[in-house]
């Protein structure tokens, strides 16, 4: 585990922490957009679902692994 500077979080800031599988699966620009509206749930659950069938198929121009996904997001309340 790696420490860093204390970080303040605003009320609409999103944090996330997973494991390689989101990222083998999902563009850094992909994450971002996918997690900037929406409650956290339905992200998560998108997020679960799409990062699934990628790394069930593989399409030219995204990324595509099978692999282990652990995730998890945080927004501070307002």
């Amino acid at each position: 585990i790696e420490l860093g500077p204390v970080v303040e979080l605003n009320p609409r800031d999103t944090l996330i922490i997973s494991s390689d599988g989101l990222s083998d699966n999902f563009h850094l620009e992909e994450i971002i957009e996918r997690v900037r509206k929406g409650s956290l749930a339905e992200i998560t659950e998108a997020l679960a679902d799409e990062a699934e069938q990628r790394m069930n198929s593989n399409t030219e121009g995204r990324p595509s692994k099978s692999d282990d996904l652990t995730f998890i997001v945080y927004r501070p309340r307002s």
